[in-house]
């Protein structure tokens, strides 16, 4: 008799795990972001993956700005490093960076710029720099400092 109790309880225990993380998975995959989180991260790994060394990409982020909430800057949602690109749109209350990773395999440095606002402030552009896996890390980091009003005005002008 206690062999069966056990057993069932077992069972019992079991049935439950599976319970909540069936209900864990489907609950983050329906998420209203997790679907745009996933599109877009994939979408940047293959912008870097078809990128060469020392090129600047705009990729317009205009359908998503509303989405993107608890960060400062558009540019906070979007991580690129190490060969992944991560892109999280509602910030967690957490110091871990939850939403959807993809990762990259072209051997190249990545910046992630500033983002840039059309002149008529429909659209919103986010800049991703390539660099040479050659380039120092001086010149990364200028870039980066460099100001993203400045970016954004190379970037607008060289679109007129």
């Amino acid at each position: 008799m206690s062999d069966i109790l056990i057993s069932n309880v077992i069972y019992i225990v079991l049935a439950v795990i599976v319970l909540v993380f069936g209900v864990g998975f489907i609950a983050t995959q329906t998420s209203p972001t997790g679907p745009v989180e996933n599109m877009y991260a994939k979408y940047f790994a293959f912008l870097v993956d078809g990128a060469k060394p020392d090129m600047e990409i705009a990729v317009d982020i205009s359908s998503i700005s509303n989405k993107i909430s608890g960060y400062v800057s558009y540019v906070d949602a979007f991580q690129i490093q190490n060969g992944n690109v991560n892109v999280q749109l509602k910030k967690n209350s957490g110091s871990e960076r939850l939403g959807k990773n993809y990762n990259y395999f072209n051997n190249i440095q990545v910046a992630l710029g500033q983002e840039c606002k059309s002149p008529d402030g429909k659209r919103v552009f986010l800049i991703v720099k390539t660099f040479s896996t050659e380039t120092p890390k001086s010149d990364i980091d200028a870039y980066m400092n460099k100001g993203g009003k400045e970016i954004c005005d190379e970037f607008l002008a060289r679109q007129k």
